[in-house]
């Protein structure tokens, strides 16, 4: 049988939750996770969600952008955006995100297969490095209240998340070096690197870094063994 990576992504996504104890939490997924599939998976486990819109829903994303690019050119009271920036500058890096978010939702078409869907946000980042400036719009949808320093805080937290995993993927791994292209080569590498990774964080006999860790399974086969959690006396027995 030969199912979709897409659709098995999302097969994933939705065992996950039904598994997590996720009651009073809020939820932050990339386009990926933007399906209505996802979206009631978690307003029935009780929590809310921040997901990321693309285009890749259709209409939807459209028509968030529109509904922003009209509520930035009205000035009358009834405009219910709100504002909240962040600035952040480390490593030569600086960047300056600002969020609105607006529970004006009526433009949106199909806005009742997304349940409990009750605010948008508009997120634009302003990023300066030694390479050069770049910027970013997205779009999000949320079940959270229209509160966009609430929202920012959710989106923020989930790519500090994000960038912390990338770093020691980086690190460790070399992801960014990887030249992987074809087909789902990439993405399945990148499971079994995070799959590597939980192994050797769930080791704790060595006390070293992950790095250290990885090269140790790799020199001595009753470490690796370690990791991977295999009894060495049965495989000698076999």
């Amino acid at each position: 049988m030969n199912i979709g990576s897409t659709r098995l992504r999302s097969y994933f996504r939705l065992s996950l939750l039904d598994i997590l104890d996720i009651k009073g939490c809020i939820v932050t997924i990339d386009a990926m996770g933007c399906q209505t599939a996802i979206v009631e998976k978690i307003v029935e486990k009780e929590a809310d969600y921040v997901i990321t819109c693309k285009g890749n829903q259709g209409h939807l994303h459209a028509d968030i952008e529109t509904l922003f690019a009209q509520l930035f050119q009205e000035t009358n009271e009834l405009t219910d955006l709100t504002y909240h920036q962040t600035f952040d500058e480390h490593h030569g890096r600086r960047e300056v995100r600002e969020y609105w978010s607006t529970a004006q939702l009526a433009s949106l078409r199909g806005k009742e297969r997304w349940r409990g869907l009750q605010s948008v946000a508009m997120v634009h980042s302003e990023r300066q490095t030694s390479k050069g400036n770049a910027t970013e719009t997205r779009y999000l949808i949320s079940s959270l209240p229209n509160d966009a320093q609430r929202i920012g805080q959710a989106v923020r937290t989930h790519w500090t998340i994000e960038n912390q995993l990338h770093w020691v993927l980086d690190v460790v791994f070399h992801e960014d070096d990887s030249r992987l292209r074809m087909g789902n080569a990439a993405q399945n590498m990148a499971i079994l690197r995070h799959m590597t990774m939980n192994m050797l964080r769930q080791e704790t006999s060595l006390k070293k870094s992950i790095r250290q860790k990885r090269l140790r399974a790799g020199w001595d086969d009753s470490y690796m063994l370690t990791v991977l959690q295999i009894d060495l006396t049965k495989v000698e027995q076999m």
